[in-house]
């Protein structure tokens, strides 16, 4: 009985072949790990389009989003001092927006505030300190004046909203979504951005409703 043999020359291009059907796909595998290690890299849990909102004279609204899913927290501070810090309203866990209320504030009194996003610091944006001023004590009692919508094609909580005149001269009222689109806020609580004065409101008053899912995510109804 005679074994067939293999020529030493095509024995060692097989050998080469094999090596390189072998090897390519694992090459194909560890370049894609390495490009997705550096594309979650360069994306950073930075805050952008932080809004304050909700402003009366205790109390006071920070909200913003983030490109990558992220805990969020505030921490606010006073005279130089750092404040405990403040869970997301709607408690831990990750997400594109990200809403804390701050109460138990003094009025008509400017604090600065730290936001924590996966970890990191923040204390300003690319054009401003992170500051707020609380609202002067006056003798106007806003009289409740609730306003209600859905949103649909969302059905978790992940969604902010906003609530302003349409020549922008307030600062914003703001809720979360509840999971399953239906919303409301209370308008009664508008202040103006010259002197956080209350707005009074009529049924033919201007307003725009926004709502936002995440960086750039949104949908405007005026």
């Amino acid at each position: 009985m005679e074994i067939a043999t293999i020529p030493s020359k095509r024995r060692k291009n097989l050998i080469i072949i094999a090596i390189l059907l072998v090897g390519l796909p694992i090459l194909v595998y560890a370049s894609y790990q390495v490009y997705q290690l550096i594309t979650r890299a360069s994306v950073e849990a930075k805050p952008t389009n932080v809004v304050l909102s909700n402003i009366t004279t205790s109390s006071v609204t920070v909200t913003w989003v983030t490109e990558v899913s992220s805990n969020g927290t505030i921490i606010p501070v006073e005279n130089g001092s750092e404040k405990s810090p403040i869970l997301d309203r709607r408690g831990s866990g990750k997400r594109y927006t990200h809403y804390v209320e701050i109460t138990d504030l003094s009025p008509d009194t400017e604090y600065q505030f730290i936001i924590v996003s996966d970890s990191k610091k923040y204390t300003s944006d690319s054009s401003r300190n992170f500051t707020f001023k609380t609202a002067q004590i006056s003798s106007n009692v806003p009289t409740p004046n609730p306003i209600h919508g859905a949103v649909q094609g969302n059905s978790g909580d992940d969604v902010l909203l906003y609530a302003m005149l349409k020549d922008k001269s307030t600062y914003p009222v703001s809720t979360v979504m509840p999971t399953g689109g239906n919303w409301i806020m209370d308008i009664s609580a508008l202040r103006k951005t010259s002197d956080k004065s209350l707005v009074i409101t009529s049924d033919s008053t201007n307003l725009v409703i926004i709502a936002v899912s995440g960086t750039n995510k949104g949908a405007m109804l005026e």
